[in-house]
């Protein structure tokens, strides 16, 4: 009995950060790396500039971009790809994904969806790493609903 209830509070810690996320894939026309993940090159840049600075920022926001690549590494998910997940009219994730996930639905494009005026409706199972970073190893199913695929700049 005793084995079991150190089991069952094992499964409930590790799981207590992972949620099902329901949304339509949202694209941002520029962002700060590639969508599908960065190069060993740039990934090397990243970490090289973030063992140059170090503890050094003096610039709040200077120091959130540092943070954010910072928990990136630590989780191993610095060259990962990832999507914008809409979740809502207010709400849209970050959601960084396995490749072979972001290999399931890279096809689909803003220019694919929009010139077939789609949208692309996902539910996956995501991880929380940070307040706002996830991360994601499953997609339940992802379907192509009719409707107006958002953007922004």
């Amino acid at each position: 009995m005793k084995y079991l209830t150190v089991l069952f509070i094992i499964l409930f810690v590790s799981c207590k950060n992972e949620q099902t996320l329901k949304g339509t894939l949202h694209f941002k026309l520029v962002n700060l790396t590639s969508p599908d993940g960065m190069t060993q090159a740039e990934e090397r840049k990243i970490i090289d500039m973030l063992d140059s600075v170090g503890n050094k920022t003096s610039n709040p926001s200077e120091e959130l971009i540092v943070n954010y690549f910072k928990i990136l590494q630590k989780n191993n998910i610095l060259s990962s790809p990832f999507i914008r997940l809409k979740i809502n009219e207010k709400e849209t994730r970050q959601i960084f994904l396995s490749p072979n996930e972001y290999s399931k639905i890279k096809k689909y494009t803003l220019d694919y969806l929009i010139n077939k005026n789609k949208k692309l409706e996902l539910r996956l199972v995501v991880k929380k790493l940070d307040d706002s970073i996830y991360f994601s190893n499953q997609i339940i199913n992802f379907e192509i609903i009719d409707g107006l695929t958002s953007s922004d700049k």
